[in-house]
């Protein structure tokens, strides 16, 4: 690819697609043609850029995981960030009007120990909840069927999994109250990895006034863009304290209740 740093900086610039028009004296709609035939260009290098890699790199992953907060077999956090539209219309517009009452798409995101996106699904509208997202996922798939190795941590949306590891809702025991906080240490790097991305890319803050086809096009190039930057350390951006309470009062769904023995056991081993 060209220089990375060029493409972030020519691709931050034409996402304010007016205010580039007027400064670089051509029309809006110009500048939509460019950022669009850009966006599919650079969102067609995802598989190279976004993946879990080898299994030794995995095991890497783990390891810096577990410098964070004791947290063993932990190759990935997960959660999901609603990214704003235009109304896409038709018959099904409404579909994409999420529960704060303006239109989105719900983004699924895996993050790395370095709040590298190892994995993203960006199909699904701002009505659709989490863990269906998750359910319908190719990175579900690759658990069940073992091409993963590892433990993802998510929030107490997600169906506890003997791979998708969740927070004791009601913590009863010292190992519990343990594993709860090493658990909230380690899974704030997916909130700092939106948090990074979001401030890398101020479009991702607004409504994408493009199609549909488009905004999903956009998404998956500044994901591939960010984490460019990640792999050369460009601009990086000071953190900020994003530790927010991954605690929700939510019911905590289970098929089978296989899922949470597994929990128990896992705390039982690891954080008696």
């Amino acid at each position: 690819m060209p220089c990375t740093f060029t493409i972030y900086r020519i691709f931050y610039i034409l996402i304010f697609q007016i205010v580039s028009g007027d400064i670089q004296g051509v029309s809006q709609a110009s500048v939509s043609r460019i950022v669009t035939r850009v966006s599919k260009i650079i969102a067609s290098h995802l598989g190279q850029y976004i993946t879990f890699s080898t299994q030794e790199r995995r095991r890497q992953y783990m390891n810096q995981f577990y410098e964070i907060a004791n947290f063993p077999s932990v190759i990935g956090c997960i959660d999901c960030t609603h990214i704003r539209i235009a109304n896409p219309g038709k018959h099904n517009g409404e579909i994409f009007r999420n529960r704060k009452g303006w239109f989105s798409v719900n983004v699924q995101v895996v993050s790395g120990p370095n709040r590298e996106i190892l994995d993203i699904v960006v199909r699904h509208p701002g009505s659709a909840h989490d863990a269906l997202i998750f359910d319908r996922s190719g990175v579900r798939c690759r658990f069940e069927l073992g091409h993963l190795d590892g433990i993802l941590l998510g929030d107490s949306g997600y169906a506890c999994r003997r791979y998708l590891l969740t927070p004791v809702l009601r913590p009863q025991s010292d190992a519990e109250l343990r594993y709860n906080t090493a658990h909230k240490q380690t899974r704030v790097t997916i909130e700092q990895l939106f948090g990074m991305w979001k401030r890398r890319f101020p479009c991702l803050y607004y409504s994408l006034r493009t199609k549909l086809s488009t905004s999903v096009a956009i998404i998956c190039a500044i994901a591939v863009l960010h984490n460019i930057c990640i792999q050369h350390k460009l601009d990086e951006i000071p953190e900020q304290d994003v530790y927010d309470d991954v605690f929700e009062a939510i019911y905590n769904h289970e098929e089978g209740g296989i899922g949470l023995a597994h929990r128990t056991a896992f705390i039982t081993r690891h954080f008696s």
